[in-house]
């Protein structure tokens, strides 16, 4: 059920057990690699999960209500981009560990959506993680099994991918705008959970209206390249 480190004001470690066999022990530890794990410490910690949660309890707390997974997973997978941009990870080993976990945000994307609309089953899931992500059988096996289930709503693994994109695009159009691109990471921050939409609003000093809620759209020359 959960095939790699996560967490979220914490970190969870996945490691082999005693109940499995020495090859499930082999890709268990080969999905957990250092620099596979290196690259998931700052989603789930600083400047991730535990960031979020850390200025959430202190500024808007009552929006933890209105909690989306598209602010929540979005923010994290955005500073992956940034920290990959800005040099983090130094080796090639490092910076593949970042790019496997980036591939695999497109692939949840993919797979989750297919799975809820009836189009792809849980072993073409798994199938597809494989083939296109490269993780061990067993580590795609857990994961589907995870993404899939109950405890998540159809829409939240395509949030970490779709949510980023969102939150690099509110960022240029925040700079565009003459404010300093170093406070806009606090503004986000401040405002607490939201719907990107909302949030845009907010730091754009846009008009809300009742009967015009503001609605999230890509820039067109995003997708032209």
């Amino acid at each position: 059920m959960n095939p790699f480190f996560t967490g979220g004001e914490v970190i969870s470690v996945s490691f082999p057990t005693r109940q499995m066999t020495a090859e499930q022990q082999r890709q268990s530890l080969r999905g957990n690699n250092v620099t596979f794990a290196k690259a998931t410490v700052h989603h789930e910690l600083i400047p991730g999960h535990h960031l979020q949660a850390f200025q959430s309890s202190r500024y808007q707390s009552h929006r933890s209500q209105f909690m989306t997974p598209f602010w929540l997973e979005g923010w994290a997978v955005y500073w992956e981009f940034l920290l990959y941009e800005d040099g983090f990870p130094q080796s090639p080993e490092e910076r593949l560990g970042f790019l496997v976990w980036r591939a695999h945000r497109y692939a949840r994307i993919i797979f989750s959506l297919r799975f809820h609309l009836g189009q792809m089953s849980p072993d073409q899931c798994v199938d597809f993680l494989v083939d296109n992500v490269g993780f061990d059988r067993i580590n795609a096996e857990a994961e589907v099994r995870r993404s899939v289930g109950p405890s998540y709503p159809p829409l939240y693994q395509a949030a970490y991918m779709v949510g980023a994109m969102q939150l690099l695009t509110l960022k240029d159009r925040y700079v565009a705008t003459g404010k300093p691109a170093k406070t806009f990471h606090d503004e986000v921050m401040q405002q607490s959970s939201l719907p990107i939409s909302l949030l845009e609003a907010i730091v754009l000093d846009q008009t809300i209206q009742q009967d015009n809620p503001p609605l999230w759209r890509f820039d067109e020359s995003q997708f032209s390249q």
